[in-house]
């Protein structure tokens, strides 16, 4: 047993010197990358030595004491969370007779400095290119939104070069050198990607924004700025705003990136509880929510803006972990916040969990990365593009299927509501008109029958005739105005044109008004049906009765013109007039009558007047004539 224990200790010893023996080799030599015609692309990893310091060392001092400093393994292009500053030394040679032009990529554009020297020999280090967070985007030799530089490498010749990197945050520097026309191709392929994203992130912006304007749906305006704040950060974070929008400014560009996230952040927030509907239910988590985002939003606005803040060391370490902390916390309390609206609105909240199920992978992803845990192998681009683009398609067609449902219900309710308001129209109209039947036969009947006894009585009794004619008159004009009001007998008997003319005949007789009718028809009948001539006469008839009551003494105009689809009715004066825009003008009885009589005939209604310029009727109905 004991000499088994002792050959178990060395052979663990061995193998644990095997080990140490094998990593002190790995960063003993430095490869050195052979170029040729059949070059592509290579991944750096592996291929370089890689160091890290604490001090910020000039290159002749790293050169001369990189044996002193930490060496890394070459392997690992994302050490995660580290103050710092970064060594990567690579060589390179053609191994044809042929130079070579290749660019040398860190795909990290959130990188502050980035500077590449060429070692020319131990005393002759030369600085070829600045690139970085604080170097102007204007003044980059290889315009690209990462850093890049472009290498020429010419045959029988290995050369040297030394990459001086700095971040204050999480750090990542994946390196790969590309032939020149291949890293072209791969930045067009991924300039239409990120178009084609951009482009349809505007389009969805925009069609919510304007669709919500429209509607009014505070849901839409919401989603279209949270959109719009992903898109933004996205802009950002891939350099692509340093390219195109401040070139000239680093300020903006260091900062600009978390201020969207917080932006993109409190956006996400508020159309979240919009769309679960969380105030109907829980408005007290709403006012927590504004408290949290007010006060993240004044932390870092202090932190930015004052300057003693600003030099301090930790103040970069402290915005990050204070951003991923309300970051967190606010995602954490949302997710709980949904949990409770569940009961209370299971399908939005079943949509909102896929949604947010998507895009915080795509988070979860984009994090793990910066922290070092994943590399960028799994994703080609931007891990939040792929995410975001899942969520809002997931929310997209279910805002759309939601204003799709809204608005069917509301069609439909309009439609039946009208319907529901054409019948009670009929029917009012058409209980009135029997109403009217029935009172006017009576009074017909009745007054028939007294001037029955008045005949009589004429004839066979010696009464004053002069008296008699008077009782005559009387009662022959008392039936006549009771008919023009309250029963289409006449109406049948002389037509509607005949109906017309004798009603503004009566007008004119009453010169208690001071009104004087002008009437003219362009046919000898007015030939649209009897139920439509009757409803013409009762809208002459009440607009008539309107001026007589309200434009004072004033000449009226009454023009029936009959066109091959439509009967075209005017009616002016030139009274008193009124203002159209006072809603207790405009709604009186008599105007109410004529609208429903003209609605009920799927005709035209409009009224034009003003104070002392008369007023203008115009009615259109349409005669069903081909």
């Amino acid at each position: 047993m004991n000499i088994k224990y002792y050959k178990f200790i060395l052979l663990g010893l061995v193998v644990f010197f095997c080990n140490i023996t094998k990593i002190n080799a790995k960063h003993t030599d430095l490869d050195i990358i052979s170029i040729d015609t059949t070059f592509t692309e290579i991944s750096l990893e592996g291929k370089i030595k890689l160091y890290r310091n604490i001090q910020n060392l000039t290159i002749s001092e790293f050169w001369n004491n990189k044996q002193k400093l930490q060496q890394l393994d070459s392997d690992n292009f994302y050490p995660g969370f580290s103050e710092g500053f970064y060594w990567l030394v690579i060589k390179i040679k053609s191994s044809d007779n042929f130079p070579h032009k290749v660019i040398l990529e860190i795909n990290n554009p959130q990188l502050d400095t980035v500077n590449l020297y060429e070692i020319k020999s131990e005393s002759v280090i030369e600085l070829l290119d600045k690139n970085g967070d604080e170097q102007l985007f204007a003044l980059r030799k290889t315009p690209f939104e990462v850093p890049a530089f472009s290498l020429f490498i010419v045959p029988e010749q290995t050369k040297t070069y030394v990459v001086k990197m700095t971040k204050r945050k999480s750090i990542k520097f994946p390196a790969k050198l590309y032939a020149y026309n291949v890293y072209l191709n791969k930045s067009h392929a991924k300039s239409l990607f990120y178009g084609f994203y951009f482009g349809s992130i505007f389009l969805v912006f925009l069609g919510a924004m304007v669709i919500g304007l429209f509607l009014k749906n505070k849901v839409l305006f919401a989603y279209s700025l949270y959109v719009l704040s992903v898109g933004w950060f996205i802009f950002s974070d891939s350099g692509y705003a340093f390219q195109f929008l401040y070139p000239n400014n680093t300020f903006i560009h260091s900062e600009i990136r978390t201020l969207t996230s917080i932006v993109g952040l409190s956006l996400f927030i508020i159309f979240s509880n919009l769309f679960i509907e969380t105030k109907k239910t829980y408005p007290q988590i709403i006012k927590i929510f504004n408290i949290s985002i007010f006060l993240w939003f004044s932390l870092f606005i202090v932190i930015t803006l004052t300057p003693f803040l600003h030099q301090n060391i930790y103040r970069n370490q402290f915005l990050l972990y204070a951003h991923y902390f309300f970051l967190f916390g606010l995602l954490i309390f949302m997710l709980i916040t949904s949990v409770l609206q569940y009961k209370h609105n299971k399908r939005n909240v079943k949509i909102y969990w896929s949604a947010l199920l998507v895009f915080g992978g795509g988070i979860i992803v984009f994090l793990i990365q910066h922290m070092g845990f994943l590399k960028d192998t799994i994703c080609q681009y931007h891990p939040i593009i792929y995410a975001s683009m899942g969520e809002f398609l997931i929310f997209s067609f279910a805002l759309f299927f939601n204003i799709r449902k809204i608005n069917n219900e509301r069609n439909e309710l309009l439609v039946k509501t009208a319907k529901q308001t054409q019948k009670i129209l009929i029917a009012q109209i058409n209980g009135a008109e029997n109403a009217s039947k029935r009172i006017s036969n009576e009074l017909h009947d009745n007054i028939g029958s007294r001037l029955a006894l008045l005949k009589n009585k004429i004839l066979y009794k010696n009464i004053d005739i002069v008296e008699m004619s008077q009782d005559i008159g009387g009662i022959y004009n008392d039936v006549r105005n009771i008919s023009h009001r309250l029963s289409p007998g006449i109406f049948q008997m002389i037509g509607c044109k005949g109906a017309i003319k004798e009603y503004l005949h009566e007008v004119n007789l009453n010169t208690q008004s001071g009104i004087k009718t002008h009437f003219y028809c362009d046919a000898k009948e007015i030939n649209v049906g009897k139920d439509i001539a009757f409803q013409v006469f009762r809208i002459v008839q009440e607009t008539v009765l309107n001026c007589v009551k309200h434009a004072g003494k004033a000449d009226v105009y009454v023009k029936i013109i009959h066109s091959e689809k439509n009967l075209l009715i005017n009616i002016d004066d030139n009274g008193k007039g009124f203002d159209t825009n006072n809603p207790k003008l405009i709604s009186g009885i008599g105007i109410q009558n004529i609208k429903m009589r003209v609605k009920m005939l799927n005709g035209k209604f409009t009224i034009s007047s003003q104070p002392g310029k008369g007023t203008s009727v115009s009615v259109i109905i349409p005669t069903n004539k081909k």
